[in-house]
């Protein structure tokens, strides 16, 4: 949250990691029997090396992706890779910003005024 604003973390994932949002959109769009693809409410994550299982919920390696649970999984994994996974580098980020404007001032943009002021015209934008 910057500028007091809250952001959709399944919005922000196409942005952020292509791949998963494609799976993700994939998964919230099957027709079929969602668990039939065997996904659990947890994510396997590449440490330097080491292979560690978080669960996106208490107990989240035993509870099956079901048709009935689905979108409230894509909405878990894709708040954990948003949030989760960047947290310092967000906090680091927020208090960089914080540290030459004022953070009342914040408020005053729009997020894609945000975005801009912190990246540039990209040359899509042209």
């Amino acid at each position: 949250m910057l500028g007091g604003r809250r952001l959709c973390a399944f919005d922000e994932l196409s942005q952020l990691d292509p791949e998963l949002y494609r799976n993700l959109t994939f998964v919230k769009k099957y027709d079929g029997d969602v668990s039939d693809l065997s996904l659990t409410f947890s994510i396997d994550e590449d440490f330097m090396g080491k292979i560690n299982t978080v669960d996106l919920v208490p107990g989240g390696r035993t509870i099956q992706v079901t048709n009935e649970n689905k979108i409230d999984y894509v909405h878990r994994m894709a708040h954990h890779r948003v949030f989760s996974q960047t947290k310092q580098q967000c906090r680091a980020f927020v208090a960089g910003a914080q540290s030459v404007l004022n953070p009342a001032w914040l408020f005053l943009f729009a997020p894609h005024e945000l975005q801009f002021i912190i990246s540039g015209y990209t040359s899509h934008d042209r």
